[in-house]
């Protein structure tokens, strides 16, 4: 997105300051409402949508008449295929960028999932750094960078560990982990080229930022023993997860300039995930109770909201996760509709 850039200094990410609770203490608010749009599908019957761009493209993957999956970017009510690295291939688009281009996965001619950039309807295979065997992409910014995870063969120099990658002008780098972790995936990226996602470390599960190469852990809330980020802004603020104290419930957090803000849960649930955030500091992902009933969320002026809340009564939805916001506030994700998976798009009323 076109937002103002900034570049803070690597501690202002750490979450070890100040600690803000959300969720519950604000003032009585009048809630949000939304319309809700089915995207469609490819000619079949189930869809699920991940990413949202400024002009209100959203991309996914869907069922096509022939019982495939492939890749899909919805544009003005439209669905395109975007194809896959095979004719015999299954694809799904999981990031998109300002300029319409996705990045996600597609299963390769010899057989392994390979991280994939559809632009201009080209599909290309991003491949694997050396010593790994698949990947998947989860996050491009609008130079075209992308990032995801790699994992290698059980029988490979890192056996079947799973690392974070950035692919950029032909090459794939295996971004490591943190000092004591085996694994770690990369979820989204900027147009500073920070990153964020989610290492194992001496101390656990940690979120992390690439700032410059250097990857970096972010805090927890107090208590917690571990954290997990999901996606960035271009203000460097970033969505993601902590656990609280004494083992207590996953919480929806925000870390900015050197504050981690606890989003708190929606009445009823007992915890929560950030997925998405736009530039003006608005979260959306799941809230949970227990771990199997998981819905939609909204967190936005320091009320965490269950999205099926939101939209038309009895509109036949149950809706599952949120994956995308857009500076506009449309939110796009997935849901059950009568029974089948769907994409949908949620517009501010």
């Amino acid at each position: 997105m076109n937002f103002l850039r900034r570049r803070f200094p690597v501690g202002a990410w750490l979450g070890l300051g100040a600690v803000v609770a959300l969720g519950g203490a604000a003032a009585v608010q009048a809630a949000p409402s939304y319309t809700i749009i089915d995207l469609g599908t490819l000619g079949g019957q189930q869809a699920s949508a991940y990413a949202i761009n400024a002009s209100g493209q959203i991309a996914g993957g869907a069922n096509d008449a022939a019982g495939g999956a492939h890749a899909f970017l919805h544009t003005n009510g439209t669905n395109d295929d975007l194809g896959a690295l095979s004719s015999r291939s299954a694809s799904s688009a999981i990031a998109l960028n300002e300029r319409g281009g996705a990045a996600g996965w597609s299963t390769s001619a010899d057989g392994p999932i390979h991280a994939a950039l559809f632009i201009n309807g080209n599909v290309t295979d991003l491949g694997v750094p050396d010593g790994f065997r698949s990947s998947i992409a989860a996050g491009i910014n609008d130079a075209g960078t992308v990032v995801g995870s790699s994992t290698g063969e059980a029988s490979g120099a890192y056996d079947s560990f799973t690392h974070a990658t950035r692919w950029a002008d032909g090459t794939a780098t295996d971004l490591g982990t943190l000092p004591g972790g085996n694994s770690s995936n990369a979820k989204d990226i900027n147009d500073a080229d920070q990153i964020v996602g989610t290492s194992g470390s001496a101390d656990g599960s940690r979120g992390f930022v690439v700032i410059e190469g250097m990857m970096t852990a972010l805090g927890t809330l107090p208590g917690g023993s571990a954290s997990w980020a999901f996606a960035i802004n271009e203000a460097g603020h970033i969505a993601g997860a902590s656990t609280t104290a004494n083992g207590g419930p996953e919480r929806a957090v925000l870390y900015a300039d050197g504050v981690i803000t606890d989003l708190g849960v929606a009445p009823g649930f007992r915890a929560s995930t950030g997925l998405a955030i736009n530039a003006s500091d608005t979260v959306v992902g799941t809230v949970r109770k227990p771990i199997d009933h998981v819905h939609a969320a909204l967190f936005k002026d320091g009320v965490a909201y269950d999205l099926n809340t939101l939209i038309p009564p009895n509109p036949g939805w149950v809706l599952t996760s949120v994956n995308g916001i857009n500076d506009d506030g449309v939110i796009t994700g997935i849901g059950s509709k009568d029974g089948l998976q769907r994409a949908f798009a949620l517009i501010p009323r």
